[in-house]
């Protein structure tokens, strides 16, 4: 049977489960930044082409946000795994 302390985090493994969580949530910004910019670019090649009106004002103004979302991600990713040096690996 575990006891109470070893089913807590300590401290250093708090810092890593917010560190990959970090990581996972900027990886999903940047996979949506990502494919909102080729929607912007496929509709940038239909206007070109004559067969489209080119992005919306909506699509530029979200690929703004996503942006700016994902390097405010980007930052808080490095400094919690800064916080907790997660690249050394587990504490043992």
């Amino acid at each position: 049977m575990l006891d109470a302390r070893s089913r807590t985090l300590t401290a250093r493994e708090l810092q890593a489960v917010r560190a990959m969580s970090s990581r996972r949530t900027w990886v999903i910004a940047m996979r949506a930044r990502e494919a909102v910019h080729e929607r912007i670019v496929l509709a940038f090649a239909q206007r070109i082409e004559g067969r489209g009106p080119g992005p919306t004002d909506l699509d530029l103004r979200l690929f703004a946000r996503l942006a700016v979302t994902e390097q405010r991600l980007k930052r808080a990713f490095g400094k919690a795994r800064t916080q907790c040096s997660c690249a050394a690996g587990p504490a043992r």
